[in-house]
């Protein structure tokens, strides 16, 4: 990243473009809208870089200049972070700077340009969601309307297994499932178990979400609700659980889930039961 000492002017990066331009900025000018750098800080990525710092490596930021005069780094935060720890807050650095885009538009940016450590899952995908991408705002209108939130790392009320959410909503979509699976699935596990962490992790909630992929209307939800409430250990109960299924029969933890639950909702009962998940 080269560093300002002598005046500099604005540079076009691209002729005729006066829409994005190359300007030396001080470090400190620069700041982060989370709507937008929905990447969290790795503190030992900054530790390991301002031990072995090097200039050349850091590249170019990407930056929008807002209209109230203020920088929002678009891609390049961990470098801005570098920068400050290392005394460099006062130094102008050269960016690319973006003019007059919407916060949207900054989103789609941040998916665009990226350095060279990937953003997690989560991150992605909430920049996915502040973009307007269609499959985003729907999965995230599902999971806010059970009343939980896509954050990382996991809490209470917080889902970050949103690759696995992704697979029950596109299958679902597939087979036309109304409501999709996605939302009937994590509207029996919040019934059952609360906001529990445990009830949103991976393979559970893949595993009840692909229940209602392929059987929908026939499962009868209450009774699937008192199911798992019944369960001693609930959610960490279905995943150790599903790991032996996995183990035994060759499958993944996913589908072990589902079958275990179709042998304990099919339990006691005569009439309305599920076809074995196996069969």
């Amino acid at each position: 990243m080269p560093v300002m000492t002598p005046q500099h002017t604005p540079a076009q990066v691209r002729p005729g473009n006066d829409s994005v331009t190359v300007e030396w900025l001080r470090v400190r000018d620069l700041s982060f809208d989370p709507r937008v750098n929905t990447k969290p800080l790795s503190v030992k990525f900054i530790a390991d870089r301002v031990k072995a710092f090097d200039p050349d490596l850091l590249g170019v930021p990407d930056v929008s200049q807002r209209d109230d005069g203020t920088y929002i780094v678009l891609d390049g935060q961990h470098r801005r972070e570098i920068l400050m720890q290392i005394g460099w807050g006062d130094k102008k650095v050269q960016c690319r700077v973006y003019h007059g885009l919407t916060i949207d538009q900054e989103a789609r940016i941040f998916l665009g340009r990226n350095d060279s450590r990937k953003p997690s899952p989560v991150a992605r995908f909430l920049a996915e969601v502040q973009a307007y991408k269609p499959e985003a705002v729907a999965i995230n209108a599902i999971v806010e309307h059970i009343g939980w939130r896509v954050h990382e790392p996991t809490g209470k009320g917080c889902i970050s297994a949103i690759e696995k959410a992704r697979a029950v909503w596109r299958e679902s979509e597939k087979r036309h499932r109304k409501p999709n699976a996605l939302e009937s699935a994590l509207a029996v596990v919040t019934e059952a178990w609360g906001m529990d962490k445990d009830a949103v992790s991976g393979w559970v909630l893949y595993g009840v979400g692909m229940l209602y992929v392929r059987y929908g209307d026939a499962i009868d939800g209450q009774h699937l609700i008192r199911k798992l409430q019944a369960m001693p250990g609930g959610p960490l109960k279905v995943l150790a659980e599903a790991k032996q299924y996995a183990a035994l029969l060759s499958g993944t933890v996913g589908s072990g889930v589902s079958e275990y639950l179709v042998g304990q909702y099919n339990q006691s009962r005569r009439v309305n039961r599920l076809p074995e998940w196996r069969g």
